[in-house]
């Protein structure tokens, strides 16, 4: 499990471990869903050792400090896919809440509308978790609702390990973090959920990522009886490699 330093971590660190325990019991659950739809044996990726009984997880706190002013293009986080097995994201409260009406760059209040675009039915937002969508080739925003404080919801991303495992059949999802600006459908931005600020102000934002990681030396191929998806296209090249040799590719491709 993931270590913390600094003067909180005594305070952090119980909190911590005990999410970390519960995520890692979820994940189990995941596991033997997503192999019960593929006909695989629920318990196959812990019997087979792809997953180890040894804890070599990774929790990690992510904060995008509050920015009074930004590139409306800005990214807090580049697009990319996830590297190995699942992420269990536990995303910010505040990803897509509407900016406070009356609020803009110029603090001009009569601007209001226009700059919420009430006209054209949609609103600027605070940013956040974007999902890319191939059929439609256009960015789709993740609007997690509010469960409040004794339900809040995760999100579950499939890593790039997927596509290999289910011989194409599921695909590792592009994502991205934007930061202010955005506009999308009133229906998209969130609600009930206190408003993000102002417009033209990037909000403060956290999130908590739990990324499953796999034996470094398990073979990553097809799982057994998975037969290929027709008209698949994906990244599976027929050589089995490691978990490890799969990230040293993919990291090195990266930091090329």
């Amino acid at each position: 499990p993931t270590k913390f330093t600094g003067k909180e971590a005594p305070r952090m660190q119980p909190m911590a471990d005990a999410y970390y325990d519960h995520v890692t019991r979820l994940l189990a659950t995941l596991h033997a869903i997503i192999c019960h739809a593929l006909g695989v044996d629920e318990n196959f990726f812990y019997e087979s050792g792809i997953i180890p009984s040894t804890d070599i997880h990774s929790l990690k706190l992510s904060y995008y400090p509050h920015e009074e002013s930004a590139s409306p293009d800005k990214l807090r986080y580049g697009a990319h896919t996830d590297f190995q097995d699942l992420t269990v994201l536990r995303p910010s409260q505040f990803d897509w809440v509407p900016f406070h009406r009356g609020s803009s760059r110029s603090g001009d209040a009569d601007d209001a509308d226009d700059a919420d675009g009430a006209d054209d039915g949609e609103v600027v937002t605070s940013g956040g978790l974007q999902v890319y969508d191939k059929k439609t080739e256009q960015w789709q925003c993740v609007v997690v609702p509010d469960g409040g404080e004794d339900d809040e919801p995760l999100c579950v991303n499939l890593g790039d390990f997927w596509e290999i495992w289910s011989n194409g059949k599921y695909v590792s999802p592009l994502h991205r973090v934007t930061a202010y600006g955005y506009k999308v459908k009133r229906s998209q931005a969130k609600a009930g959920v206190k408003e993000g600020g102002a417009v033209g102000s990037c909000v403060a934002r956290k999130s908590v990522i739990f990324f499953s990681v796999p034996d470094d030396r398990a073979v990553i191929r097809p799982l057994p009886g998975v037969l290929p998806a027709k008209g698949s296209s994906f990244m599976y090249d027929g050589v089995e490699r490691s978990a490890g040799e799969h990230l040293a590719m993919k990291l090195a491709r990266i930091n090329a």
